[in-house]
Formats: C-alpha cells, structure tokens, sequence
C-alpha cells in the first residue's frame, strides 16, 4: 500500500505525543550544542507537533583554505544562522560536509562555532579528511548518524572517507537508517550528490533507488555543488541543494537552506545569505 507523506506526518506527530519517536539504526550522541566542546549531547524538546519542523542546512565552510577570509565566513555563518533562529526558532542546524579544509582545522572550527544557538549536526565531507575517530570526539557522532528530531527522522549518511574519496553513501547502512523510521518522515543529508546531473555529482544508482523507494523520504540535503542553490527531482523524491558558505569559488554569495516541514507534508524552503533570498520553492506532499 502507497503511503502519502500527509498520512506518514500524521503518524509521526502522534508519535511524539505518545512519547514514542522510533530508535537509532545505530548508536550515537545527540545533536552537539556548539556551546559545549566536550561532545555531549544536545537537549531537543519535543515542542507541539502542530509546529513545523524548522532546519537550515549550510555547506562547503571550508574553513582553513589558503587564500580566503576564513575565519570572517565561519563568524558571519553564525551570526545570521542565529539571527534566524531569534527570528523564528530553528530545531536544529546541519554542517553538510566540507565544514574545514583538512583536519587540522576541524577544532579551531569547533570553538569558532561555540556562538551558535541552535543544536548542531555534521555531515562528513570529501575536503574534511578527517577520521571517524576525530569525527566523533570533536562532533559527538560517527560519519553515518540518524536521530528523530519532532517526530521526523534525520539521516546522515557519509559519501566520503578520511582519503577524500568521493563515494556513494553505503546501502546497507542506509537502508537500516530509513527501515529505523519505521514509518516516520525522513530527511537525509548527502554532501556528494548522487546523480550525474551537476558538474562534481556522481552516479550511485543504489543510493537514489533507495531513496526513491522509501515514500516517506520528503528531501535530500545535498552539499559539494557550490554553485547550485536549487531544487532538483529524482522518482519523485526532492534534492535541495544551499550553495556554499565559505570556500573561494561558487554562487556569487555564500547562503543557507531553511527548510520548513509542516504537519500535512508541505515543504516551505528557501536559500538565503540572511538578508536576500535567492530562490524560494514550496514543495507539495511527496504522493
């Protein structure tokens, strides 16, 4: 039986209300809150369901790379993703992938980043070249991570390694992520596109007939293609993409996602710098 993603939003706000948001596939910490360097886990109250699901994603930070004003963009990245927030509330804000340029410059980023407000989850990407172990102990989770954030799943899945490899997200691993759901909405967040249609985009056949196949998957996160800030569309599944927030070449602005999911399926999301919107897409309920 086909399940419309208004009916699966239902379920997963009853959910909440019951107290009942489904389990990791796997173990991991919470959202990590930027105040606090340890990696503990960040606190999410589950607020009314009635309210929209509210996240923004940003990519590319590359924070570290020679020859561009790298501590200005990460202080500028979090003052409007914060301005946001105190405009209406985010429940959480995604790194999605390349958040420095090499390792070494991961936890210089993780103190930078100690004014953010909201909770904070990351996404491995291909110029991070980090190892899961440093992964977890600066972000508090491993590459692949999933969480429920107001009855709606989160899927983070890695499509790179410690060499910079650009990979397609692992199936199995991903699959266990979306069965996980049970049922609930999923967003996932991949930072190297699955699909050939952009320039740095790879083809991972696997990855998007999964994603096509689960109907409660409503959108993918994407990061990598600096220069795109739109909406594409795979079997009927949305991928959004934010542009980059830092690195030296891209849109000719470095923006965010903000992505409203409401309680009958509409997506309401939007790219911005925090001043201008560049494009702006309701998307209705996945059918």
């Amino acid at each position: 039986m086909v399940v419309s993603r208004r009916a699966l939003l239902g379920t997963a706000a009853a959910g909440v209300l019951a107290g009942c948001a489904p389990p990791d596939a796997t173990p991991s910490a919470g959202p990590v809150p930027s105040s606090a360097l340890s990696g503990a886990p960040a606190t999410i109250s589950a607020s009314s369901p009635a309210a929209p699901l509210r996240i923004a994603a940003a990519s590319d930070l590359h924070y570290g790379q020679n020859d561009t004003d790298y501590d200005r963009f990460a202080d500028e990245l979090v003052e409007r993703l914060n301005a946001a927030h105190a405009k209406a509330p985010l429940d959480l804000v995604m790194l999605n992938g390349d958040l420095a340029h090499g390792s070494q410059h991961l936890a210089p980023l993780r103190r930078r980043l100690a004014g953010l407000k909201p909770p904070l989850v990351t996404v491995q990407g291909n110029h991070d070249r980090a190892s899961e172990q440093q992964w977890r102990e600066l972000w508090g989770h491993g590459f692949n991570h999933s969480r429920t954030v107001k009855g709606v799943r989160i899927a983070c899945a890695a499509t790179s390694d410690q060499a910079g490899q650009l990979l397609c997200a692992d199936p199995a691993w991903l699959e266990s992520a979306l069965e996980a759901a049970n049922g609930a909405p999923v967003i996932v967040a991949l930072h190297i596109t699955p699909v050939t249609w952009t320039r740095w985009g790879i083809d991972c056949p696997a990855t998007t007939g999964l994603l096509a196949r689960y109907r409660n998957v409503v959108a993918v996160l994407n990061g990598h293609d600096h220069d795109q800030f739109g909406v594409k569309t795979r079997d009927g599944v949305p991928y959004l993409f934010d542009s980059h927030a830092g690195g030296h070449w891209g849109t000719g602005f470095r923006g965010f996602r903000l992505l409203e999911l409401h309680a009958d399926g509409r997506i309401e999301t939007r790219v911005t710098d925090g001043n201008r919107v560049f494009s702006s897409n309701s998307l209705p309920p996945r059918s």
